[in-house]
């Protein structure tokens, strides 16, 4: 995984990036990147929350 910016994420899952950011301030997603070191308000996100991300919601990063 590689560091990415949320609308890179929205647009790899086919969703908008208004419904990614609910997504993520889902109080469990919430609690697992605070627990990473992620900022809520992060427009580029470390490659552990792009994972961690990616792995929850089985989006597919080519």
């Amino acid at each position: 995984m590689k560091a990415m910016l949320k609308s890179e994420i929205a647009d790899a899952a086919g969703v908008s990036l208004r419904t990614l950011n609910r997504w993520l301030h889902h109080p469990y997603m919430m609690e697992q990147l605070k627990a990473i070191g992620e900022s809520d308000n992060r427009k580029k996100l470390s490659p552990k929350a792009v994972k961690l991300i990616c792995d929850h919601y089985a989006i597919e990063i080519n």
